[in-house]
């Protein structure tokens, strides 16, 4: 199963005391006991703001048959006034809710004053029974003075009962274990079983099956009166799906044993749920023969097996997990009058599937060029969707006739130029060559319909600027942009190819290139944010969290060093790697800021 979901850092908070049979929640109350100084006489509204983030047992973001996760609601009050008994809920918005899926009941929370903060934990367990799903809840907050929360948005993904399935993978013969308490006697040492030793028998066991077996039991046994066991039976604990887990007995086929093949012994396993039991399988024993290696096999997921991830919705005040929010950005030191900016999101195609959240990307980057670049509002040209239609981009870059070149005047030697560009990158089926495509593009023309990044980069050279700098968040493997809600689909009918393109920028002076991913990599989406998972970390690194001295300035190494920590991680969790590419002098300090 892929890991395709961006957890945050909070610590997994377990239930306890839950039954499989019965599950019992109480209403509680927060706050009271806790509150050590009376209600300051406040005036005024209260604000209540959320931070919210989810954590099931295996991490996956899907919550598989019998297992717990918890949604923690960090809740502080923004206002001037105290926040008096509030009622926060998670409750399922649908009209046929599972009865699979136990859930806490509402908490109440007395007060959060002004400035405080307080953390409640809803508790989730998904019964045997639960479907494959994606299931919608809210999370509300109710305040008695009506100063309400936002309403959050809980998609939690759910994955029915796949059977844990025990299979036997491998032998080895031990002939020499001082640990195992149990005097052993080999005759030659050479790792083969001989008639009249004692030793040890190691069995390795796998779980093949979609979910966890739990407490496994074994049992060794014969039929030969001439085959003795020792410690033939025990307990060898919970295996997850795909697991290897080790068990061992003691073996001593004495000189009376007079048989052919494999050995008359038999192993079998049993879970305690009794889902995955196996009988009397003749394990492949002979004398005088080196057992073979073991072999591991692939868990196969079911056609139905969940592929989306659990996210949360949020409004523009509440965010979820510990992700910075990148929508609150201030305007910084720097002011560049001599900069001008082209901002291009193509999230929806007329022909393919659209590229998730470019146009948000779009939006956030032409912020973060006013006010953490400092270019003028008016010298930014910001398009989005069906306004990149047709031919223009070569109506954009040309550098003759071009609308940049019309925008950069008279001076271009004294102008700063600056592009972002979100949306679908995409490379003919020769892999020499890529293209940036338009929103009406038909990819079986795609040299007729599409823009050559070779040519992109010649022509913003050709303007003769001071400096370019361009920022792509886009990938040209030939896949559309995944996330852990939105599958990547085959773009060209060649996903992963290895590009034989050059990087024609490191032939152009003053020249600052900033790509999402490399080579035949997939640039994803994060559904927390609903942004580019790359353009989340680059516009997060120029809020603040890339300057590392805290001296207010970030420059283009300090920027390409956090995104570096903080998004391979990240893409790894979702669907696979992502590594971004940052070209020029690292010493550029790229803006300045009040800290």
């Amino acid at each position: 199963m892929k890991k395709l979901f961006f957890l945050s850092a909070i610590g997994f908070v377990l239930i306890a005391n839950i039954a499989q049979a019965q599950v019992k929640f109480k209403v509680g109350r927060i706050g009271k006991e806790e509150q050590t100084l009376p209600a300051a006489p406040t005036t005024g509204p209260a604000d209540l703001v959320a931070q919210l983030s989810f954590k099931d047992e295996n991490g996956n973001g899907i919550i598989e048959n019998r297992e717990k996760a918890a949604v923690i609601v960090k809740i502080t009050n923004k206002g001037i006034g105290n926040a008096e008994q509030i009622k926060v809920s998670l409750v399922e918005d649908s009209n046929t809710p599972d009865k699979y899926i136990y859930v806490d009941k509402p908490k109440i929370i007395e007060i959060i004053r002004p400035k405080q903060e307080v953390t409640v934990v809803f508790n989730i367990l998904a019964g045997k029974n639960v479907k494959t799903a994606v299931r919608k809840f809210a999370i509300t907050g109710e305040e008695k003075n009506q100063y309400d929360m936002e309403t959050a948005y809980l998609e939690l993904s759910t994955q029915e009962f796949g059977p844990p399935k025990l299979n036997f993978s491998g032998i080895e013969i031990i002939e020499n274990n001082p640990k195992l308490g149990i005097q052993l006697y080999p005759k030659k040492n050479d790792g083969l079983l001989q008639k009249g030793e004692k030793v040890e028998v190691r069995v390795t066991v796998q779980n093949i099956g979609l979910s966890k077996a739990n407490k496994v039991r074994y049992i060794v046994t014969t039929n030969s009166p001439n085959i003795l066991l020792e410690k033939e039976q025990g307990e060898i604990g919970d295996l997850k799906s795909g697991e290897l887990v080790d068990l061992s007995f003691v073996l001593s086929p004495t000189p009376r044993f007079s048989g052919t093949g494999d050995l008359p012994v038999f192993l079998s396993l049993e879970d305690a749920d009794k889902d995955a039991i196996v009988s009397n399988i003749q394990l492949p024993i002979q004398l005088d023969q080196k057992p073979a290696v073991a072999k591991i096999l692939a868990v196969e997921a079911k056609p139905s097996q969940q592929r989306s991830v659990t996210v949360i919705k949020t409004g523009p005040k509440n965010t979820t997990g510990n992700f910075v929010d990148i929508q609150d950005v201030k305007p910084s030191k720097t002011k560049n009058p001599n900069a001008v900016a082209v901002v291009i999101g193509v999230e929806n195609y007329d022909k393919i599937v659209r590229a998730p959240y470019a146009t948000n990307d779009a939006e956030i980057m032409q912020r973060y060029f006013e006010n953490r670049f400092g270019i003028d509002h008016d010298k930014i040209l910001f398009y989005t969707n069906n306004k990149v239609n047709g031919i223009f981009f070569k109506k954009m870059f040309d550098p003759e006739k071009g609308e940049l070149r019309e925008l950069i005047g008279n001076k271009p030697e004294e102008i700063d130029v600056y592009v972002f560009y979100s949306g679908h990158g995409i490379p003919n089926k020769n892999a020499d060559q890529t293209f940036l495509f338009p929103s009406d593009g038909d990819i079986r023309f795609l040299e007729e319909y599409g823009y050559p990044i070779s040519k992109f980069y010649e022509n913003l050279n050709k303007l003769n600027t001071r400096s370019v700098t361009v920022i792509l968040d886009a990938c040209f493997s030939g896949a559309s942009r995944g996330t852990g809600m939105y599958k990547e689909e085959n773009l060209i009918s060649a996903k992963g190819i290895k590009l034989k393109v050059t990087k024609p920028w490191t032939a152009y002076k003053n020249f600052i290139v900033i790509n999402s991913s490399s080579g035949e990599e997939t640039s994803l989406g994060n559904d927390q944010t609903e942004t580019g998972l790359f353009t989340y970390y680059f516009t997060a690194g120029l809020r603040g969290e890339a300057d590392k001295n805290k001296d207010g300035e970030i420059t283009l190494g300090e920027l390409k060093q956090y995104v570096e920590e903080n998004l391979i991680p990240a893409a790894r969790r979702i669907s696979g790697t992502q590594t971004p590419e940052f070209y020029g002098d690292p010493n550029k300090v790229l803006v300045r800021y009040e800290r």
